[in-house]
């Protein structure tokens, strides 16, 4: 898939590519400032034991060189940078500026100095190849104006060997479990209005979870950027998905 400006979901709207990254930037540029909040309110806190389950499941090396993709506020950095020693070193990138200044005040607080900070969109890394021994993304790969894009330059950067691990909703399994996610979600715009003030960001997620492709082409797309032993894990009956391949 090439970098033209075609026209893209952004929720249920279709918007240039181009339009789509400054849309989704200033999405999170609304919610950072409540942004745990809410993920812990509408997750009924179960986000912090999905995402230490993906990091179990990430084979984080402790002397890696590792790159936290769409970092946000940094919960999933600072679960990795706990993991690592010696030589070992993780780079935060997120698009949204606000989103890195949290990541590394959390990171800083924490009292974690083996973390570098990077502001750029995942689609088009400035980073050298064959850098990482390992990339994460939680929650990110749905927000991209095209998968297949991103994950070509996460096995650009990655070593021979490195391992890629995805994290983010899926497509519940059952028709009643899918019925009751989405009568759920409904509630979601509802919330941020509360909390947060705007209703918005929240009807883009829930429409961004709809619109997100089935686990199975996200299996395709790894596949076919050139990843191998790829596979894919359904958790909360397949409300969320853990993918993970190997250059």
């Amino acid at each position: 898939m090439n970098s033209t400006d075609s026209l893209v979901n952004f929720g249920n709207q279709k918007v240039p590519s181009s339009e789509k990254t400054q849309l989704v930037d200033q999405v999170f540029e609304t919610v950072n400032p409540r942004y745990d909040l809410m993920n812990d309110i509408m997750s009924l806190g179960t986000h912090r034991i999905l995402k230490r389950i993906f990091i179990d499941s990430a084979s984080i090396p402790q002397n890696g060189q590792v790159l936290d993709i769409a970092c946000g506020t940094g919960d999933i950095t600072q679960l990795i940078a706990s993991r690592l020693s010696g030589s070992g070193r993780i780079t935060a990138v997120d698009l949204n500026s606000s989103m890195l200044s949290h990541c590394r005040n959390r990171m800083l607080n924490a009292g974690f100095a083996n973390v570098d900070y990077l502001l750029a969109d995942a689609q088009f890394l400035p980073l050298a190849d064959e850098t990482f021994d390992c990339i994460t993304m939680a929650f990110g790969i749905r927000n991209m104006s095209y998968i297949d894009l991103t994950l070509e330059e996460c096995y650009r950067v990655l070593k021979r060997g490195g391992r890629l691990s995805l994290l983010d909703f899926s497509h519940a399994k059952s028709t009643r479990l899918s019925k009751l996610f989405q009568t759920y979600c409904c509630a979601w715009p509802i919330i941020g209005q509360i909390v947060v003030g705007d209703s918005k960001p929240y009807r883009y997620l829930v429409e961004s979870i709809q619109q997100h492709p089935q686990p199975e082409a996200i299996h395709l797309a790894m596949e076919a950027c050139g990843l191998h032993e790829c596979q894919f894990e359904n958790l909360l009956g397949g409300i969320v998905s853990i993918h993970t391949g190997i250059r």
